[in-house]
C-alpha cells in the first residue's frame, strides 16, 4: 500500500483512544483523527503486569496489588501472590481525560461526533459525518460489535462504596462464586475491588448466552454486602456500572475495515479481559504504520490461548458448573503468577499445560477429546 499520511480511528473509547497515543508516540508525521461520540460513563478498567519492564503507558489513578483471592463452593477463599506480576486497576474516564489533553497537544483531532458512513475509494476512504465529509488513507474501526445469541456474554453490574469505618478488605476478590445464580444455564459470582480502605467496589458478574435486566444483579450485590460488610455503614453512593463483553465471536460494523477494540476480539474469550488484547492492536498497529507494513485486523491473542478458550468454552456449553470446577481448580493449584500468565496470554506453554494438570480431569478430558 502507499505510505499513508492519514489516519481516522471510529470510536472514542479505550481503544480508539490507545491506539491513537501508541501511533502518535511512534510516527508524529501522520495526520490521526477520531471520531466518536464522548463516553462519561463509570467504568474500571483491570489487567496484569510485569512489574519488573518498565511501561512507557500513563495511567493516571491506577492501582496495584500483589495478591487476589477467590471464593469457591469447595475449597473456600483462596489466596494467590505475584512474584513478578501484579493486577492493576485503573478509571476509565481518567486514561481518557489524559490522553484528551496530552492528543491534543500532539497535534491529534477530536471530533465528537457519530460516523454515519464509510466508503472505501480507489485510494483510502470517505467518511461521512454530521459535521461533514473526511477524507482519510486509513480508517481504524473501534465500534462495540453486534453479539450473536450463540455467543457467550459476561455481563456484569458494578456498584462503587464508601464505608465509614476501614472495610478491611485488603486484596481483589476476584471471583466468589458463594452467591445465588443471577443467570439461568449460566455461572454468577461476585467481583471486590478495594479502591482504598473505605472505597469499593462491587460487580455482580454473569457469564451467561442470555442478557438479562439490571435488578437480579443489584440484588446479588446487596445480599453479598450483608454477608461481607455486615458491620461496615455505608454512604449512599449512586455510582454505577454496566456493561456486556463477549466471550465468543462477534459481528464488526463494518467486516471490510480494520477492526480493533471488543470488535477485533480484544476481549480473551475465557475470561472477557480485554486492555491487554487493546494493547496488543495498538502496537501492532502503531509498528506496522512506522514500517510501511500492510494493515490487517490481527488476532491480539496466540493461537495456544485460543485453543484453551475452546476448552473453557466447551466446558461452559457442556456443563456451565465444570467451569467453575476449573476456576476453583486454578484458584487453589496454581501459583499467583502461573495463573496471571494464563489469562495474559504471557509465559509460553506453561501455564498452560499447569492448567491441565490442574483441571478436574473427567470434564476437562471429555472437552480435549472432543477438540482432537
Amino acid at each position: 500500500m502507499p505510505t499513508p499520511n492519514s489516519v481516522l480511528i471510529i470510536g472514542a473509547g479505550i481503544a480508539g483512544f490507545t491506539i491513537a497515543e501508541q501511533i502518535i508516540r511512534h510516527q508524529q508525521r501522520l495526520a490521526v483523527t477520531i471520531v466518536g461520540a464522548t463516553d462519561e460513563r463509570a467504568q474500571r478498567v483491570s489487567f496484569w503486569r510485569d512489574r519488573s519492564r518498565s511501561s512507557a503507558l500513563t495511567l493516571p489513578g491506577a492501582q496495584s496489588w500483589s495478591a487476589w483471592s477467590f471464593n469457591t463452593p469447595k475449597l473456600g477463599f483462596s489466596l494467590q501472590r505475584g512474584k513478578t506480576l501484579e493486577y492493576v486497576s485503573f478509571d476509565a474516564r481518567s486514561y481518557k481525560a489524559h490522553l484528551t489533553d496530552s492528543l491534543q497537544q500532539a497535534g491529534v483531532r477530536l471530533i465528537d461526533d457519530l460516523v454515519k458512513s464509510v466508503q472505501k475509494r480507489s485510494q483510502g476512504f470517505h467518511v461521512e459525518t454530521s459535521q461533514g465529509p473526511i477524507e482519510a488513507d486509513v480508517v481504524i474501526d473501534t465500534r462495540p460489535p453486534a453479539l450473536p445469541e450463540s455467543t457467550l456474554k459476561q455481563q456484569f453490574v458494578g456498584r462503587t462504596l464508601t464505608t465509614q469505618s476501614p472495610h478491611a478488605i485488603a486484596h481483589p476478590v476476584l471471583m466468589d462464586f458463594n452467591i445465588a445464580p443471577i443467570a439461568p444455564n449460566g455461572i454468577s459470582f461476585i467481583y471486590a475491588l478495594p479502591l482504598s480502605d473505605t472505597r469499593l467496589l462491587i460487580e455482580a458478574t454473569t457469564f451467561s448466552y442470555a442478557t438479562l435486566a439490571q435488578e437480579p444483579y443489584e440484588k446479588a450485590i446487596d445480599e453479598w454486602i450483608q454477608a461481607h460488610l455486615p458491620a461496615v455503614e455505608l454512604t449512599p453512593n449512586n455510582e454505577v456500572e454496566q456493561g456486556i463483553l463477549p466471550m465468543g465471536p462477534v459481528t464488526p460494523r463494518q467486516v471490510e475495515l480494520l477492526s480493533a477494540g471488543l470488535a477485533g476480539n480484544a476481549a480473551r474469550h475465557a475470561t472477557g479481559y480485554a486492555f491487554t488484547g487493546i494493547m496488543r492492536q495498538a502496537e501492532y498497529f502503531a509498528e506496522a504504520l512506522r514500517t510501511g507494513q500492510g494493515l490487517t485486523t490481527i488476532q491480539p491473542y496466540s493461537a495456544r490461548s485460543r485453543w484453551m478458550d475452546s476448552l473453557f468454552l466447551d466446558l461452559m456449553r457442556d456443563n456451565p458448573a465444570h467451569l467453575i470446577q476449573l476456576f476453583e481448580a486454578m484458584a487453589h493449584s496454581l501459583t499467583g503468577d502461573d495463573f496471571a500468565h494464563f489469562l495474559s496470554d504471557t509465559g509460553g506453554w506453561t501455564p498452560c499445560l499447569r492448567t491441565i494438570v490442574a483441571a478436574p480431569k473427567r470434564p476437562f478430558l471429555a472437552a480435549l477429546w472432543k477438540r482432537l
